[in-house]
C-alpha cells in the first residue's frame, strides 16, 4: 500500500509538471516514467513494484489513474512534416555565387538543424484543415 501510494504520489508531480519545466504533462509521459521506475528496480531487486505479481498488467490504481488523465489529455495536434526539399533549397540559395558569408552561414545551419538536431516534422504544426503549410 505505501509502495503505491509514492507511486501514485510521483506520478502526480510528473502529470503537473513539478520535477520537469513546470508545464502539465499528457499522461503517456507519466506511465513512461512510473515504467522506468519500476524497470529500475526490477532490475536491482528483482521486482516490479509498478506490476501486479506474476503480470505484465500494472497495479489497479496506477493503471485507474493513468486512464483518467488520458481521458482528460487534449486531442494531440497534427503535423506536416517538413520535406527534404526546404532545407536543399536553403541550401541552394547559400551555394550561389552572389551568397554572403551570412547566407551560407544561414544555409549549412539549416541543413545540420534538420538532419542531425531536429526530428523530421516535429516542429511543424498543421493550423487548420484548409491543407495550407
Amino acid at each position: 500500500m505505501h509502495q503505491v501510494r509514492a507511486l501514485t504520489g510521483f506520478a502526480a508531480m510528473q502529470q503537473i509538471g513539478y520535477y520537469g519545466r513546470r508545464k502539465q504533462v499528457q499522461a503517456a509521459t507519466v506511465s513512461c516514467a512510473v515504467m522506468a521506475i519500476g524497470q529500475k528496480i526490477d532490475v536491482e531487486h528483482q521486482i516490479n513494484p509498478t506490476k501486479m505479481p506474476a503480470s505484465d498488467k500494472l497495479l489497479p490504481r496506477i493503471a485507474e489513474m493513468l486512464a483518467r488523465w488520458a481521458k482528460l489529455d487534449p486531442p494531440t495536434q497534427k503535423k506536416l512534416p517538413v520535406e527534404a526539399d526546404v532545407p536543399e533549397f536553403l541550401s541552394e540559395i547559400a551555394c550561389a555565387c552572389s551568397a554572403s558569408e551570412l547566407t551560407k552561414a544561414v544555409g549549412d545551419l539549416a541543413l545540420i538543424a534538420f538532419y542531425y538536431l531536429l526530428r523530421i516534422g516535429e516542429y511543424t504544426v498543421k493550423r487548420s484543415r484548409n491543407g495550407t503549410k
